[in-house]
């Protein structure tokens, strides 16, 4: 009842199931999670039999101020205790406003605003300039007078009143449900929807700071303390500076090989605009998607005019270079700095000329095969998918062969902010770029300023003097030139990248040549993260070892250190999102998905009311789907028991979404919502993975591992022996 009416759960007693003995726990844990319910005691409550037998269960642990058991013998169970906080809600304060700014479009007519762009802006009044920067801001002056008039800036404070009168539950149901049905194919409203049909205490109407115990909720000092952290976050890393040429181990040899970025055209400039999402947020230019989209056929020839001007003069504009970043908190306490990532937003027009550089680029890589084979991120055809099927298939023929498999997890702290510009341009000197474009290269990553935004406010600009540009479209492909290089550093194991997430695998018969090879290459990487200005993390890096259990039933741990520390050793990790184990047995990974299907449904279900039937099913593709399909391919061969519980969770949902009971088939409500169940979904993802490996460019290492029929010869035949 309290679950259906969305009220808080504290439930507790003795309930003669040991929490420690995770057996008998297990059906207990199955009941409790359906509703969302914590555990909160993990301490002996039965001292004789050394059990803890009395439990505390909660729907709501933030409201929990402590837990725990007392330590008075009044009986042979000790007393449980919980203290809950008095009021937990932050209710909305009368009177608090927000300032927003929007351009109305209420009386925009785009082909006026067409008219008005073509006659008042003629291109023969560009012809004078011989600057891109110049070109770009008299042309800007000239859009923004224009766009000012045609869909004004309007700023409004928006106030939180509470809600009328008239404004019951049967009405607030309705509009929810027509504001889910509205937004269902917008992943970034819905979950606004959804944060504002289940408010948390998450809930914040500004951040607050504490900086050597004082306490700063200024938005321009928040947003300035903000700016001051992430624009020298490499200035936090003790690294040494170079003054020697960079010793890059170059795969091939570019001599022959030079790329130059080709000037671009009208038609390019109008495909690559309609490929532009009007729901991406503007920049500081203050010209949204939508105005571009709908007046690109008309701003097309000068747009083309400060692009090829640009290239020619190996310049990248600097209005173009101004990011917007606004902090979003990860975890831990609010008031730290550290506890923030930034989401950098750039103009939109600069993402124009920067996708035509990029799939220039991509394309003289490509074909040249410049990138290394052990990178997978940021590459079409390349997925986590892949590469953890590759990392899979790796450790299992190792195990095959009688081996011992060592798996190294290498973590870069902040490597993208931490990348040196001028190392990164001797590298793509190196790798053929001519000298105008590493010119335009070199002036794009240079200059560049950010502010930080709270609230409505703006921080001071910062200059941002390392890292790629972070939001941007040609960052990633940058980074994948920067760390090129480093599995040529590797020797004896095998090296898989995707972007900045390093894994090394070694191999050995026994644990001293495991551990001679596995260290030998991680000190190998240690020596790139020098050569590099990069910072190895050690309190993040672990190894561990995955080998055969009936093989190798008591292994002693492996010790591996480098730079003076010791490797961390750990029995399972979490890689590209899919959790290993030691034996490469899925019963962690499972648990993983089942508890956050479990979590979802339980959403699903407290939001049901404000959801039609056609909302409801695309949510469940919204937020169940996906993690049924993510790497289903990598652990799929799991035991069918553990399939299984993903297969009753399946049924969950449609009993949910159908308003079915238990008595109606599973196989007549899958029929009705036309599902797949988990175990063919598993089969069908594992033949699209075939059939795209053979028919498209996916990674040639992933090709291997198929073998046609008609290769396959398992008795010699006459042709085999004359051969």
């Amino acid at each position: 009842m309290a679950d259906n009416e969305h009220k808080e759960i504290i439930m507790l007693g003795d309930l003669n199931t040991n929490f420690q003995d995770k057996h008998s726990y297990q059906q207990l844990h199955v009941l409790t999670s359906q509703y969302q319910l914590k555990q909160l005691i993990d301490a002996v409550t039965r001292p004789i039999s050394g059990k803890t037998t009395d439990l505390i269960f909660t729907s709501k642990e933030d409201n929990i101020i402590k837990s725990g058991v007392l330590d008075i013998g009044m009986s042979d169970h000790l007393p449980i205790f919980i203290s809950r906080k008095i009021n937990s809600r932050i209710s909305i304060k009368q009177g608090l406003h927000t300032t927003i700014s929007y351009r109305r479009k209420k009386d925009f007519i785009a082909s006026d605003f067409d008219n008005d762009l073509v006659e008042e802006i003629p291109l023969s009044l560009y012809e004078i300039f011989d600057d891109p920067n110049d070109l770009l801001d008299c042309w800007y002056s000239h859009f923004m007078k224009i766009l000012d008039r045609h869909a004004p800036l309007i700023k409004c404070r928006v106030r939180n009143n509470k809600l009328p009168g008239w404004f019951n539950s049967e009405s607030i149901e309705d509009y929810y449900k027509n504001l889910l049905t509205d937004n269902v194919h917008n992943p970034r409203q819905l979950w606004k929807i959804l944060k504002d049909i289940l408010p948390t205490n998450d809930t914040v109407s500004q951040i607050t700071l504490n900086i050597n115990g004082k306490e700063i909720s200024d938005p321009i000092e928040v947003g300035d303390l903000f700016n001051e952290y992430f624009s020298s976050i490499a200035n936090n890393f003790d690294i040494s500076l170079l003054n020697n040429p960079i010793n890059t181990h170059l795969p091939i040899a570019t001599n022959h090989i030079k790329f130059t970025i080709p000037l671009i055209t009208i038609d390019d400039i109008l495909n690559l605009a309609a490929e532009l999402d009007q729901n991406k947020s503007t920049g500081l230019d203050g010209i949204p998607a939508y105005f571009i989209k709908s007046s690109i056929h008309s701003i097309a020839p000068i747009i083309l005019r400060i692009c090829n001007m640009s290239i020619e003069n190996g310049v990248f504009p600097n209005m173009w270079k101004k990011a917007r970043l606004i902090p979003i908190y990860k975890a831990e306490t609010r008031t730290e700095r550290n506890n923030y990532r930034p989401i950098s937003i750039l103009p939109i027009l600069s993402k124009l000329l920067e996708r035509h550089v990029a799939n220039s680029y991509v394309k003289f890589l490509t074909e040249n095969d410049i990138l290394s084979s052990c990178q997978h991120g940021f590459r079409a055809h390349h997925s986590c998918e892949s590469t953890l099927i590759l990392i899979c298939e790796h450790l299992l023929d190792n195990i095959e062969q009688g081996l011992i498999n060592g798996i190294a997890l290498i973590d870069l702290s902040k490597a993208f902010d931490l990348v040196d510009h001028r190392l990164l341009l001797q590298k793509l000197e190196q790798y053929g770029i001519t000298p105008i474009a590493l010119k335009w290269f070199k002036s794009y990553l240079n200059d560049r300023y950010q502010v930080v935004q709270i609230a409505s406010s703006l921080s001071n600009p910062a200059l941002i003097k390392s890292g790629v540009p972070q939001g941007s479209i040609l960052g990633p492909i940058l980074f994948l030139i920067f760390i090129n290089d480093l599995p040529s550093y590797v020797g004896s194991s095998k090296p898989f990248l995707f972007a900045d997430d390093s894994t090394l695998i070694s191999s050995g018969s026994d644990l001293h040549e495991l551990s001679v090879s596995l260290k030998s290459d991680m000190t190998s990487v240690s020596r790139w993260t020098n050569h590099n200005k990069m910072s190895l993390n050690p309190g993040k890096t672990k190894i561990m070892k995955i080998y055969s259990q009936s093989k190798f039933p008591d292994l002693s741990p492996i010790t591996i250190e480098v730079n003076n520390n010791n490797v961390k050793k750990i029995t399972s990790a979490i890689l590209l999102g899919v959790t290993l184990d030691q034996h490469l047995k899925w019963d962690r990974q499972i648990n993983t998905i089942y508890n956050i299907i479990n979590s979802r449904l339980y959403l699903l279900k407290r939001i049901r009311s404000y959801l039609t039937f056609q909302s409801h099913i695309q949510l469940y593709y919204a937020l169940i789907y996906p993690h049924l399909l993510y790497c289903s391919t990598v652990w799929g061969n799991a035991n069918n028991d553990l399939i299984t519980c993903l297969l009753k969770l399946q049924k969950r949902a449609a009993r949910l979404i159908l308003e079915q009971s238990t008595e109606v088939p599973s196989i007549v409500l899958f029929r009705k919502l036309n599902w797949i169940p988990i175990f063919n979904l598993i089969k069908m993802r594992k033949i699209l993975l075939v059939f795209n490996t053979l028919k498209t460019s996916w990674p040639p290492d992933l090709r291997k591992l198929f073998v046609f029929v008609r290769d396959s010869h398992p008795i010699p035949t006459r042709r085999l022996l004359q051969t």
